[in-house]
Formats: structure tokens, C-alpha cells, sequence
């Protein structure tokens, strides 16, 4: 299961702090929330820093988290990948990454020599810890492998700076040889993925644009792993039929039997039970957010016995009641 440093979640947080946004009760909404002695070394699961970027964005107004110079709209990132649905290759891919970028104030610089393709970034926005840099640099990254369906690693990046106090986990984004203190921020490719085809249908487009930043959270390969087919598998039941599977739907679907299930999503530090908790808070957050259902009715869409229970649990997660929430997210 792939997992956030608590690196990320401080650092993500500076724009927002800045503006005197109350960061802590996104952490908590979001599930981000670290113990009380804090530690680099722990981790929240990728969609709960999915989720807490995205309420970070909403929070700040800006798709940059509240880094950019002049707020970014909110709508900037599904531009961005809509536009990348009318490219034929990842030539063309790159370009229109360029295009889009450059309307953030993101110039990004294409080289190629002696085989070798160097994606170089800039930008004008405040970002003293690089937060935003690294961000887009990996976003570049995972979606080139996303749209051609393939593990397209770099071989090798530079930045400016030397990562201080998070080395181990700056070597996890891109996981290729990488030059501190250099000239550039840049990733290094091989030329020839140039001429690879996009493979993703408009549908699936769909589908990244709901989970986005998702992509970024996680390496190319990685969503073939058992615990993210069964995230996409109840994730699409809900939005079809508004129920969520249980463990035996699942294990039946996927032609396993429930004690397989449970073994393999164990040996990913993960179970049914885990996923399910995760989907349901984001589901809440969203369905108190953006509709006017009822609790009751939210409750019931969610698998809960009642309306008393799922306020039991919601507050357990984020410290606020349904009711709280929804006025919080309203202001």
C-alpha cells in the first residue's frame, strides 16, 4: 500500500499556514493526522493525502495550494489532462503539457541530445521548500507512464538543492540516480518514448480526473496492486448502484476465495476493512459537501446501520459531526 512521509504533509501545508488557513482540522478531516510525538518516519496512506491536498486546494482557492504567485483556478488540473486526451503520442503529450503549464506561470523546457530527452521545469511561485517543484516534476512523470500504459522510468534527474532532513524520502518520487545543486530541475528520459501511443480511453480520463492528484501519489506499476484494484472495484459499484461491495462480493469478483483476499491484502500492510474506511471518508466528505442528502440518507448510501452510527464514526475521523462539517465546508 502505497504511503506519504509526514515530510509532505508539513510541506504541503506552508502556503495555506501562510494565509491563516486552519491546516489542522484539514489533517484530521483528511486522515492525515500524525500521533502525538511525531515522527519523519510516519506515513498516511496515499488517498488521505489525496484527499487533503484537495482540501487544501478548495481552502486556498488555488490549484497550487496557495503557492502560486496569483491563485491558479481550481479547475486548472482537469484542464490540463483534458487536454491531454487529443494528443496521439507522448510527443505530443509533452507539448501540450508545455502549452498548459506555461498558463501557471510553469515553464518547462524541452531538450533533447544524443538520445536523451531533459524535461527541465521552472516556476515563479513561492515555493522555499520546493514543495510545488517536486509536485509538478512527479506529475510529468507518472503521467507519462499513465498514458502510454507503461513503466517509463527516468534515467536519471537534477534539482538546484540538496534535500535536507527528507533525503530518503525525496529518493522514493522518482526513484532514478539524481545530482544535487545543480544547474537545472530537470528529469532525464530515454528519446525513444517519444514515439509511444496513447493508450487511455475517455473514460478513463473520467476516472483520473475524479482521484486526481491520486496519479501523483502513487509510482508507475503500482495500480495493479491487489489493494488498488479493490479501491477502483468499490469505488465504481458506489458511483453505479450508490452501495458499497462487501468482502465476499469482492473476493467473488475477483475469483478468490474471502481467506485468499484477506491474506494477500495483508501481506500489503493492508486490509478490506482499511480500504473500506478510506472510501467511506472520502465518500461523506464529499456527499455532506456537495449535495444536500439528508444524514440519514448518506448513512444508508454508506452501509451504515444508521444515521447515529455513521455520525459516531465520522466524528471519530475528523472531530467534527456530519452537521459541523457540512457548515464548515459551506463557509
Amino acid at each position: 500500500m502505497a504511503t506519504i512521509g509526514h515530510y509532505y504533509v508539513e510541506k504541503a501545508a506552508f502556503a495555506a499556514k501562510q494565509k491563516g488557513i486552519n491546516v489542522d482540522a484539514l489533517i484530521r478531516i483528511a486522515g492525515a493526522e500524525m500521533g502525538r510525538s511525531v515522527s519523519q518516519q510516519q506515513r498516511v496512506s496515499d488517498n488521505a493525502m489525496t484527499l487533503y491536498l484537495n482540501l487544501l486546494a478548495s481552502e486556498t482557492n488555488d490549484a497550487f495550494l496557495g503557492f502560486a504567485q496569483k491563485p491558479v483556478p481550481p479547475e486548472y488540473f482537469r484542464v490540463l489532462l483534458q487536454n491531454l486526451y487529443f494528443c496521439e503520442n507522448l510527443a505530443d503529450a509533452i507539448e501540450s503539457l508545455k502549452l498548459t503549464l506555461a498558463l501557471a506561470d510553469c515553464q518547462l523546457n524541452i531538450e533533447k541530445h544524443e538520445q536523451r530527452l531533459t524535461l527541465s521545469l521552472h516556476h515563479a511561485h513561492q515555493d522555499p521548500d520546493h514543495f510545488i517543484l517536486e509536485y509538478l516534476l512527479v506529475l510529468i512523470h507518472r503521467l507519462l507512464s499513465w498514458l502510454s500504459g507503461q513503466q517509463i522510468n527516468a534515467l536519471s534527474g537534477t534539482v538546484t538543492y540538496t534535500p535536507k532532513g527528507y533525503r530518503q524520502e525525496f529518493s522514493l518520487l522518482f526513484r532514478c540516480p539524481m545530482n544535487f545543486n545543480s544547474q537545472q530541475n530537470a528529469l532525464i528520459f530515454s528519446q525513444d518514448i517519444l514515439r509511444l501511443s496513447m493508450i487511455r480511453q475517455r473514460g478513463e480520463f473520467h476516472k483520473l480526473i475524479k482521484q486526481f492528484p491520486l496519479i501523483v501519489m502513487r509510482y508507475p506499476g503500482e495500480e495493479q496492486l491487489l489493494d488498488r484494484q479493490i479501491h477502483q472495484l468499490l469505488s465504481e459499484h458506489f458511483n453505479q448502484h450508490k452501495r458499497l461491495l462487501t468482502a465476499t462480493d469482492v473476493a467473488f469478483m475477483l475469483d478468490i476465495s474471502t481467506a485468499t483476499l484477506r491474506r494477500k491484502l495483508a501481506s500489503l500492510h493492508t486490509s478490506f476493512a482499511q480500504i473500506k474506511v478510506e472510501l467511506r471518508k472520502s465518500l461523506s466528505i464529499k456527499l455532506l459537501a456537495q449535495t444536500e442528502a439528508p444524514v440519514e440518507e448518506i448513512a444508508f448510501k454508506l452501509s451504515y446501520s444508521d444515521a447515529r452510527s455513521f455520525s459516531r464514526a465520522f466524528k471519530q475521523w475528523t472531530k467534527m459531526t456530519p452537521s459541523a462539517y457540512r457548515q464548515y465546508s459551506s463557509k
